[in-house]
């Protein structure tokens, strides 16, 4: 059983537009004092305000609104956070959606442990990557990369080129970057393509996934011997290319989201496939890394992700099999009491449990510390052991009541009430 301290969530990027509310952009777009100064903002205005983080979106109440979003709320209505922040609001339920697979990228600096509740996915791709760059003057500002045949460099537009003068694969890298066998990132952005041709990263002389349209890209590639790091283009290859990193991937795993339950021939042959909603993900702690998150849809539905509380993760002890999971209902169940009718409507849920978990007595304070640091905070407990991945036994929750019983001078065991926060 694991508990999780939270960080602050900093947000490095994210591939969900900053002004969408809802799936549509804002119709005010971003709130700026230059605006509000001159008028701009009349009743209904919405806007979204990006001082503040989450963003969060505001519909103005009166006209020729002066004042700031959020200062005073007879003026601005709080709609919420916008599509990119739900995600890191402190509600589960709100999700971040997007109608195709997207990534968002956030510091995981001195941090080991992440997961993510109430997800709608086929798959996520989890890549820690270290914040150390590996290459130099990736910005193309300034010619430093070996340029192979084809390659010439544009300082005017900080690029570099490809005319499509190569006969085979020309590379556009720098030495003795990369070590064999390890994990790289390469990041880099393409324009100006061309009608044919593919262009992909470079790591120690292995090539990345072949790319042939304009975008932002990033490639985990596992390096070979050569050292070589940056860009390969075939001999077909015409276009542009900027902003190159390199950077250290200590740890990068893609997880299939299938839960389908099959319990027999005729649930393996026509059960409807159902995908799990909560995920967590360990790794290896730096005092300065990033974590890259790319939610891949499932067909005919939106990517989404309800919250996704990142931290610093300690193990308190062995979940016991004497344990209670379950959750509380906030569905409304009314009864005539003429008639006898019953009506229901179906709410909104959270994850209930009670759990027994044997502990060392040499921990026994600082597990009391760790649960009193945590009190009053939202946390993630995950009960699992090294032997189990259930869902059910990872909560997004906050610590209700504990107690540590202490039968013998070695172990003892702690009885900790976990409530699911929606």
């Amino acid at each position: 059983m694991k508990i999780v301290t939270l960080a602050d969530i900093s947000l490095v990027d994210s591939t969900i537009a900053a002004d969408l509310y809802g799936g549509s952009a804002t119709t005010d777009g971003l709130w700026t004092a230059a605006k509000a100064a001159a008028g701009d903002y009349d009743t209904d205005a919405i806007v979204y305000y990006a001082a503040v983080e989450p963003n969060k979106v505001y519909k103005s109440l009166i006209e020729d609104n002066p004042v700031i979003p959020g200062s005073d709320a007879t003026k601005w209505e709080n709609l919420g956070a916008t599509d990119r922040w739900l995600m890191f609001d402190e509600f589960m339920e709100t999700q971040s959606a997007f109608d195709t697979a997207f990534t968002v990228e956030i510091d995981a600096s001195v941090t080991n442990y992440v997961s993510l509740f109430r997800v709608v996915a086929k798959e996520v791709t989890l890549t820690l990557f270290t914040n150390a760059q590996l290459i130099a003057d990736g910005d193309c500002a300034a010619d430093s990369f070996d340029k192979g045949t084809g390659w010439t460099h544009d300082a005017a537009d900080d690029e570099y080129d490809c005319s499509g003068a190569q006969v085979a694969d020309s590379n556009l890298s720098q030495a003795t970057i990369t070590t064999t066998a390890i994990k790289y990132l390469i990041k880099f952005t393409v324009q100006n393509y061309g009608a044919a041709g593919n262009i992909a990263g470079l790591a120690g002389g292995t090539a990345g996934t072949n790319v042939a349209a304009d975008g932002d890209y990033a490639q985990v590639i596992t390096a070979g011997a050569s050292g070589v790091a940056g860009l390969i283009a075939d001999e077909d290859f015409i276009g542009s290319v900027t902003d190159i990193s390199v950077q250290k991937v200590p740890k990068s795993e893609t997880i299939d989201m299938d839960g389908t339950a099959l319990f027999d021939w005729y649930s393996y042959l026509l059960a409807a496939q159902v995908y799990k909603g909560t995920l967590r993900w360990e790794y290896p702690q730096y005092a300065a890394a990033t974590l890259r998150v790319t939610v891949a849809y499932v067909a005919g539905s939106d990517a989404k992700v309800g919250i996704m509380p990142i931290g610093y993760s300690v193990e308190l002890g062995g979940t016991n099999f004497d344990s209670e999971i379950g959750y509380i209902d906030y569905s409304i169940k009314a009864t005539d009491a003429t008639f006898g009718y019953t009506y229901l409507s179906q709410g909104s849920y959270a994850d209930d449990g009670k759990f027994k978990v044997w502990i060392q007595n040499t921990r026994i304070d600082a597990i009391k510390k760790l649960l009193v640091d945590n009190r009053g905070l939202a946390t993630v407990l995950d009960f699992n052991n090294a032997s189990t991945d259930y869902e059910s036994l990872v909560y997004y929750c906050f610590i209700g009541q504990n107690r540590i019983s202490i039968p013998s001078n070695v172990q003892s065991r702690l009885t900790i009430e976990a409530t699911g926060l929606i």
